[in-house]
Parts: structure tokens; sequence; C-alpha cells
């Protein structure tokens, strides 16, 4: 798999995640949705770490409530 198709799925996976009411049950699904297309494990689990990090820097970005 290419360094891009990474990239890409990366993006659309944190897209659709951020706009999810329960964010991580999105990315499994999408990760789920990966393996059926042929990805092998180590490059889900390259755009599962890629997407996580990208998220808890989503949630370090936000201001604090409280």
């Amino acid at each position: 798999m290419e360094a891009e198709q990474v990239a890409a799925a990366v993006q659309r996976c944190v897209a659709e995640a951020a706009k999810a009411q329960q964010p991580f049950r999105s990315v499994n699904e999408f990760l789920a949705s990966l393996k059926r297309q042929g990805w092998s494990e180590d490059e889900r689990l390259a755009v599962q770490t890629k997407v996580l990090d990208a998220l808890k820097q989503r949630r370090l970005a936000q201001p604090s409530k409280g």
C-alpha cells in the first residue's frame, strides 16, 4: 500500500470519526471496511495508529470545558 493511500484513509477516517456520535465505533467500522477491501494487518495498524494520534491531537487542541 502506498503512503498516499494510507494518508487518504487516515484523513477519511478522522473526518468520519469527528462527525460521529461514537467516534471510536466509527474508527472500528472504518478499519473493518479496510479489512474487507483487502488491506493487510500492518496497513490497518498504521492507519489505526495515525487516526488515534490525530484524534488525540484534536482533543488536546480543543479548549477545556471546566
